[in-house]
């Protein structure tokens, strides 16, 4: 055991010098090297053994921690506390496990919420929910040029992972599906307050994203439309009656047909009306793509007549034969009714997603026909009916083509998904349908329909990707709109130089060019809603303008 240092005059004089250094609370009788020693500490900072020894740096003093004494009011407070959140957690969650709760996200949370839960407050609590998740308003690195939210901002249904947020299945069920029982679809977010299934992406350009822009700046509209969707919920849904047999009236088929070239022919100009018709009428054929494709005329001729129940006994007949089978019959005329079905019928069902898919199958189809290549081999030109015959088929092949391009192009426009090569001017070369003569509108329609597509397939594209919108790939994407628009001729933008039966095709193009424009300016409502900028007067002129004509 080392022996206690003497008292010396020197030793007393320098732990004089140190008083000024001791410590205003006493922290411990010993220092550390003290206790080891085992000596006597004099509590000095250095104390006079770690000076005798020379190691006046190792003196150091454990804190004493000061006792925290809880109360008995305190302890009554917090355990009921934790009792009141175990009773909630029970009641939310009953039979699930604290342990199977830990980790989850706040989407997760809400969809292990039992079914009895009320449908429309949960379907409030996830719109609620995922609003505060997904919007961040302060994102750094947003200059002056940047005119769109990052699409964690501006898009409330966009891909779990690219969010950031706990995985979820995304699915969807539209088979069988009645079109009135389902007032719901992904492109026009009709049930964006009810339904809580999160069905599929959709993208920034989506219409749940401008209306919940809408709920953000208007907080009343949101409570308003769920009152509304509450009332609506009440009402008991009056489901069609059963498809019945009906005998075959031609009378009625026949009118169907007539419609049908009348409205949907005259858009989209698929089939060849004089062929088509002939073999209606000899009545020769009855194999299962012709009658599949004869269906389908009929469902789409029956709701361009307005019939609200006839295209449901048609479309039950054609189901029969527009099935798998269909996929492996390469033909023209299992195309056309794979276009009749994806590109009009199951929108109007509100199943946008079957109809993507469906358009997708057809998609592959018309590549495995060779649609996309211009025929290699040439016409002798020594007869002039073969050779009529041959320009004839190859003018069916180039309107089969661009009527199923423009028909997946509108239809997927607002999804916010890749165009998956739609367009690839490195590896297609099928030229636009020649129109007969200037009289011809369906032919003059869809080539300029086949133009439009063209710059509406790039946007598509650059939608689909991830990050915003630079302000010059708006304006630059916007002024080719203008430019195709102002490019069009006189009978189809001014409606007394088109005759009676163009006035449908006409209007369509028109529509969907305004929407193009406005599907480019969304962003920038999107932008100005979250806030990054206060006023909508800080755009630059020109995009403002584009905004104005737009909505008109």
């Amino acid at each position: 055991m080392p022996s206690q240092p003497p008292d010396t005059p020197h030793g007393s004089s320098l732990a004089s010098s140190q008083d000024a250094e001791l410590p205003t609370r006493r922290v411990n009788r010993s220092c550390l090297e003290c206790t080891r020693r085992k000596v006597k500490c004099d509590g000095r900072l250095p104390c006079a053994s770690c000076v005798y020894y020379r190691s006046p740096d190792a003196c150091a003093y454990r804190q004493r921690l000061k006792r925290n004494a809880v109360s008995r009011s305190t302890f009554d407070k917090a355990s009921e506390q934790l009792r009141t959140q175990s009773e909630i957690l029970d009641t939310l969650f009953p039979g699930i496990p604290l342990s199977d709760l830990k980790g989850k996200g706040a989407l997760e949370l809400l969809n292990l919420l039992p079914s009895t839960t009320n449908p429309n407050a949960l379907a409030f609590i996830h719109s609620s929910r995922r609003d505060s998740l997904r919007i961040s308003l302060n994102q750094g690195g947003a200059g002056p040029e940047d005119i769109v939210p990052h699409q964690a901002d501006a898009d409330d249904s966009a891909a779990v992972s690219e969010n950031g947020e706990p995985p979820v299945v995304r699915r969807w069920d539209e088979t069988h599906q009645e079109p009135c029982s389902v007032a719901s679809d992904d492109v026009n977010a009709f049930g964006l307050t009810t339904d809580s299934q999160i069905r599929s992406y959709l993208g920034m350009t989506s219409m749940s994203a401008i209306i919940r822009g809408i709920f953000r700046l208007c907080p009343a509209a949101k409570e308003h439309t769920v009152r509304c969707s509450k009332a609506w919920a009440a009402i008991p849904s009056q489901p069609l009656p059963p498809v019945s047999y009906l005998e075959r009236d031609r009378l009625k088929e026949q009118r169907c047909i007539d419609f049908f070239f009348d409205s949907v022919h005259s858009i989209t100009p698929l089939l060849d009306e004089e062929d088509f018709r002939r073999d209606y009428l000899s009545g020769a054929r009855q194999d299962a793509s012709w009658k599949g494709l004869l269906n389908m005329v009929f469902v789409m001729g029956s709701i361009a007549s307005g019939s609200d129940s006839l295209h449901e006994y048609y479309y039950h007949q054609a189901r029969s034969f527009v099935n798998l089978d269909s996929l492996g019959a390469g033909n023209l005329d299992s195309l056309h009714a794979l276009c009749l079905l994806g590109g009009y019928y199951l929108h109007y069902r509100n199943s946008p997603n079957m109809a993507y898919s469906v358009l997708g199958a057809a998609h592959r189809i018309a590549i495995a026909l060779g649609l996309h290549r211009e025929p290699r081999q040439k016409s002798t030109g020594d007869d002039p009916e073969t050779e009529a015959i041959h320009q004839k088929h190859i003018q069916t092949r180039r309107r089969t083509w661009w009527s199923l391009f423009c028909l997946d192009t509108w239809g997927a426009m607002t999804h916010g998904r890749p165009t998956c090569g739609r367009w690839d001017s490195t590896t297609m070369d099928t030229q636009f349908p020649t129109a007969s003569s200037p009289q011809d509108h369906a032919i003059i329609s869809l080539q300029a329909s086949s133009s439009f597509c063209l710059i509406c397939d790039r946007m598509q594209q650059r939608f689909a990707r991830s990050g915003r919108l630079s302000l010059e790939e708006v304006i630059s994407f916007d002024q080719e709109l203008v430019q195709w628009y102002e490019s069009l001729p006189p009978s189809i933008t001014e409606p007394s130089s088109s005759r009676q039966g163009f006035q449908i095709a006409r209007e369509f193009m028109r529509t969907r060019y305004l929407n193009a424009r406005m599907l480019l300016t969304r962003s920038s409502f999107l932008y100005v809603a979250h806030g990054h900028r206060k006023n909508i007067t800080e755009l630059p002129r020109n995009h403002r303008s584009s905004w104005t004509h737009a909505a008109r």
